[in-house]
């Protein structure tokens, strides 16, 4: 065993793959129902001799060997672990003592360990046996034919969408005029992307679950998938406000829009729908063309790809998009496998894998997804130009979800805020509303923010002046409201534009 996996083990403590026991004489129960978990998650690493503290107490040197071969011939034994495990402990010394260190590879089917199933939420081991639907799920995760390959009982050619077919033509044969598509019949172009199966006589026995997802009517995916669809939420506020749950906010979204159309339509209305709501911002490429690029198209249709490339489609959860004033955040179920770990992840971690081949191969034709690897040189290379400051987050388990913000650059930036009513304040309202009422609103814009960073952001140093000057004029007049109302002194205290501070701005 490698001792460098160890220390990385003991920096990150448990893990959805790492597990720590005592087990000084013994090994105890918990100890297999980790591995049982371990081996229908993801695979992991379990090492015996740290206590719950991960303090290390090794185990018994002299009881060691015995330990080991009680492992092995533990997990050998059918009639306690269906199907047996060949693992083979490790005995090692850490730190001038004995340990021992047991790693699990992630099972191909389904493990039981005394007629119990166990699946790894988190740093937990959790007995799924009673609960029918995370069962299902793990029957499903250890299926080696993929969802999209399988075959829709009783779907016909009738079932699938001419208009989609016919975007789908034209669409490739505008990105490249020889495209093989423009001669091909409907039926051809299935064949092409291999989603019909037919016998060794050419007859048709079927048509695969990807036929249905990417070109099914809407009737057709309602009676086969009817849990599908996308979820799309606009929310007029921050992320950071959202999360507030204010009373006035009782209205959790703006916009909604519930998407049950097969994806290539649906990739089309979730883009729009981004673009919708984003800032707009001007941008000439370098390459010597007058032709403006949309930022908010180069970088969202990679998101938005993602979730309709990668999604797995099987549990029936459906995929959400919620656009906020700061940022965009995408959900998505999704395959585990062993290679991409669980948890945090950056954009270079994620692997070039593609998780339906046969829904990526028609989505590449259309350029809604591009070649592996495309997706994050494109984030990189646009999303600085829309806002320099951006940040994605990842975290990748049952469920992947993706967050990148976009901030407006011009926001809340002191340098963009004079202290006086600018010709953007029009109307008989503005006219009645002091300059460093304006002056506040504009600074606070769709945040919510302490009175500290409200003053740095109007580059302000008396308080005291700021309170009579600026924040209670603001806040008399209606424009801005507290987070605390009740608790006018409390440390936490924040402010943001009301609806006729909105109305203003």
């Amino acid at each position: 065993m490698d001792i460098e996996r160890i220390h990385k083990a003991l920096t990150e403590g448990e893990t959805t793959r790492v597990e720590f026991k005592s087990c000084r004489d013994k090994v105890s129960t918990s100890v297999y129902d980790t591995v049982c978990s371990f081996s229908n998650h993801s695979g992991g690493l379990i090492i015996l001799g740290f206590d719950d503290d991960m303090n290390l107490t090794g185990v018994n040197k002299n009881a060691s060997v015995n330990l080991k071969k009680n492992i092995i011939n533990t997990l050998g034994n059918k009639e306690v672990f269906f199907p047996k495990l060949t693992i083979e402990p490790e005995i090692e010394e850490y730190d001038g003592k004995t340990i021992i260190v047991i790693d699990v590879p992630v099972s191909q089917y389904p493990v039981r360990y005394k007629n119990k199933y166990f699946d790894r939420v988190g740093d937990a081991d959790m007995d799924i046996t009673d609960n029918m639907e995370l069962v299902l799920g793990l029957f499903e995760r250890k299926n080696p034919h993929l969802f999209e390959d399988r075959l829709v009982p009783g779907l016909q050619m009738k079932n699938l969408d001419p208009a989609t077919f016919k975007f789908c033509r034209n669409a490739a044969t505008t990105l490249n005029p020889l495209h093989a598509w423009q001669d091909m019949t409907d039926m051809e172009i299935l064949e092409s992307c291999r989603l019909v199966k037919k016998d060794e006589n050419g007859n048709i026995e079927g048509f695969k679950y990807a036929a249905l997802l990417l070109f099914g009517t809407d009737d057709a995916i309602a009676e086969h998938l009817p849990r599908y669809k996308f979820e799309l939420l606009y929310h007029k506020m921050t992320y950071e406000r959202f999360n507030m749950n204010l009373p006035e906010d009782s209205a959790r979204y703006d916009d909604r829009k519930t998407v049950r159309s097969n994806i290539i339509q649906a990739y089309r209305q979730m883009l729009d729908f981004v673009v919708k709501y984003l800032p707009d911002k001007f941008y000439l490429p370098d390459n010597g063309s007058t032709a403006r690029l949309d930022l908010r198209v180069q970088i969202f249709r990679e998101v938005i790809g993602n979730i309709c490339a990668h999604s797995d489609y099987q549990p029936g959860f459906g995929g959400y998009v919620e656009v906020f004033y700061d940022r965009v955040i995408t959900k998505n179920a999704t395959r585990l496998i062993p290679t991409m770990k669980e948890g945090s992840l950056t954009l270079d971690e994620l692997g070039p894998y593609t998780k339906n081949p046969l829904i990526v191969k028609v989505l590449n034709e259309l350029h809604f997804v591009e070649d592996l690897g495309s997706g994050r040189r494109n984030l990189k290379r646009y999303a600085p130009l829309y806002y320099p400051d951006y940040k994605i987050e990842i975290s990748n388990g049952n469920q992947f979800e993706f967050s990148i913000t976009y901030d407006d650059l011009s926001r809340g930036k002191a340098g963009n805020v004079t202290g006086k009513a600018t010709g953007n304040a029009t109307g008989k309202e503005a006219g009645n509303v002091s300059d460093n009422v304006l002056t506040i609103i504009k600074a606070i814009g769709s945040d919510t923010l302490a009175m500290k960073e409200i003053m740095e952001r109007l580059s302000l140093k008396g308080s005291g002046n700021f309170r009579q000057a600026y924040l209670y004029p603001a806040i008399e007049e209606g424009y801005i409201l507290r987070t605390e109302p009740d608790k006018l002194k409390s440390p936490n205290q924040k402010y943001y534009l009301s609806d006729k501070g909105k109305a203003l701005l």
